[in-house]
């Protein structure tokens, strides 16, 4: 089954409001962190926020491609959000160990 345009970007979209959420919960376990911790940990924040605007500047770019190019831009923006998303994947797997 071929993915079309608009439920492809609803299901970016989906992604994109469950990483904010489980980016908030990594934020408030950085705030309850030590200090020494806290430090590691909002480097890490930041270098996922880096890329989570990345994610998003193709998300955009996704967004206003026409409805014959949007495939051309598909691969790009996939391969950013793999990386966010491995990126807060690994990060949350640290934390609850």
């Amino acid at each position: 089954m071929e993915t079309t345009r608009e439920s492809h970007q609803h299901e970016m979209e989906s992604k994109m409001k469950e990483w904010g959420s489980r980016l908030d919960a990594l934020k408030a376990k950085a705030d309850k962190a030590s200090a020494d911790a806290k430090v590691d940990m909002q480097k890490q924040l930041a270098e996922i926020g880096k890329l989570q605007d990345s994610a998003k500047k193709h998300y955009e770019e996704f967004k206003a491609s026409s409805k014959t190019t949007w495939k051309d831009v598909q691969h790009d923006v996939e391969a950013k959000w793999n990386t966010l998303t491995s990126a807060v994947d690994a990060f949350w797997k640290t934390l609850k160990n």
